[in-house]
C-alpha cells in the first residue's frame, strides 16, 4: 500500500518515529545516567584507589561541610551539592583526623554520628565509607519507572494518532 506525502497516514508515521526516537533516547538517558554511571563509578573507584581498604573502623564523625558548586550555561544557573565529610578514628593505637577523599551527593551523616569505614591497613589514612557507594535503589527505580510511564502515555497516544489517521483515511475512502 502506497502513502501519500500530505496524507494523515504519513504523519501518523512519521509522528509514531519520531516519537519513538524520542523516547528512545529518554529512556537511554534515565537508564545510564540513573543506574549505569553510578555503578561504573563506584566499582572502578573501588578497583582502583580503594581495593586495599579492608580493615572496618568505628569512627566519629567531626565535621559535615556542604560545598555548593554553581554552573551558569544558556541563561540558567545549576546549583549541585555535596557534602565532605571529616572522621575521627583510631588505629593500632594511632589517632587520625581526616577527610574523605570522595565527596558525598547526599547528607549521609551528621556531626557526631558514628560510621563504620573501611581503611587501608597498611596507609590508615587511606579510607572509604561504604555508605557513599551505595546506590540509591529507591531512586533507581523511580527514574525506571518514570521511563516505563513515559512509554506507556507515549504508546497510547501514538495508538490514538494512528487511530485518528485511520478514521480520516476511512472518511477519505468514501467520500
Amino acid at each position: 500500500m502506497k502513502i501519500e506525502k500530505n496524507s494523515p497516514k504519513a504523519f501518523a508515521v512519521l509522528a509514531a518515529i519520531f516519537l519513538f526516537i524520542v523516547l528512545g533516547f529518554y529512556i537511554f538517558y534515565e537508564v545510564v545516567t540513573g543506574v549505569c554511571l553510578p555503578l561504573i563509578f563506584n566499582t572502578a573507584l573501588k578497583n582502583t584507589t580503594l581495593k586495599n581498604c579492608t580493615e572496618s573502623v568505628t569512627a566519629e564523625v567531626t565535621d559535615v561541610q556542604a560545598v555548593t558548586s554553581s554552573r551558569y550555561r544558556n541563561g540558567h544557573t545549576t546549583r549541585t551539592y555535596s557534602f565532605q565529610i571529616t572522621y575521627s578514628y583510631e588505629y593500632m593505637g594511632s589517632s587520625h583526623n581526616e577527610r574523605s577523599s570522595v565527596s558525598a551527593d547526599k547528607k549521609i551523616h551528621s556531626e557526631g554520628d558514628s560510621a563504620e569505614i573501611l581503611l587501608d591497613p597498611n596507609d590508615p589514612s587511606v579510607f572509604y565509607d561504604p555508605l557513599m557507594f551505595r546506590l540509591p535503589l529507591a531512586e533507581t527505580v523511580i527514574r525506571l519507572s518514570a521511563a516505563a510511564v513515559h512509554l506507556a502515555v507515549l504508546a497510547a497516544l501514538i495508538g490514538l494518532a494512528v487511530k485518528k489517521a485511520r478514521n480520516k483515511l476511512k472518511g477519505e475512502q468514501y467520500a
